[in-house]
């Protein structure tokens, strides 16, 4: 999914154990917890959340239908409390032929059902015109005081967004929407705007040039 080194089962395996830490560090977990994973992808998460904390409620969204496919099969089937979803929408590097996304988009789950939503790896990757929507999402199925964790490419004093700035990154930027890069106030100001005030913010922690935020819900 992600090249290597994540090409390796066994790297793969302990990277979906941290990561579900990661998320049990920041958030207490309990079998009434209902944790929303946008761009779940090959189930990275759930793998981790399977073996750490299986009884949660785990909701695994992304727009390519194969890796939905084979979450539903393989961590689905042996998991009931958690459940994969295909959203079939437009994404210029994963999904260009998806449905169109405009105002009225909403991910199919309700109103603060969620206590927690991650987006790990999707704001990297997003058009700009569509985070200000989705961080709206964020905010509409979160319960108040309910979690987000996220991480993005963020810098101070550049332009509000870029797509696959030059030398940015210490790889080459092949294809559409390879990176998208922030500025951390615009960030930060969509945020305000959906009631999601910033917790934490680890700045270039998480991998290459990406950082996290944690948000909390007003």
């Amino acid at each position: 999914m992600c090249g290597p080194p994540y090409d390796d089962d066994e790297f793969f395996l302990d990277s979906s154990v941290a990561q579900a830490r990661r998320l049990m560090k920041a958030v207490k977990l309990t079998d009434r917890t209902t944790i929303v994973d946008v761009g779940c992808g090959l189930g990275r998460l759930a793998i981790g959340l399977a073996r750490e904390s299986p009884e949660v409620r785990y909701v695994g969204l992304d727009s390519q239908e194969q890796f939905v496919w084979w979450c539903s099969r393989y961590v689905q089937r042996a998991h009931p409390r958690f459940r994969f979803l295909h959203l079939d929408v437009e994404n210029e590097r994963y999904n260009p032929d998806g449905r169109k996304i405009a105002g009225d988009f909403r991910l199919p789950v309700a109103d603060a059902d969620a206590d927690v939503v991650v987006l790990w790896g999707v704001l990297t990757n997003m058009a700009p015109e569509h985070m200000p929507i989705y961080v709206s999402e964020i905010g509409r199925i979160l319960r108040p005081g309910g979690c987000a964790l996220l991480t993005a490419f963020v810098e101070k004093g550049v332009p509000a967004s870029s797509i696959n700035p030059s030398g940015y990154v210490p790889y080459a930027c092949a294809g559409p929407l390879h990176v998208v890069r922030f500025e951390e106030g615009y960030l930060r100001s969509v945020f305000a705007r959906h009631s999601l005030s910033v917790k934490a913010f680890s700045y270039e922690t998480v991998d290459v040039k990406q950082s996290e935020f944690q948000l909390e819900k007003r």
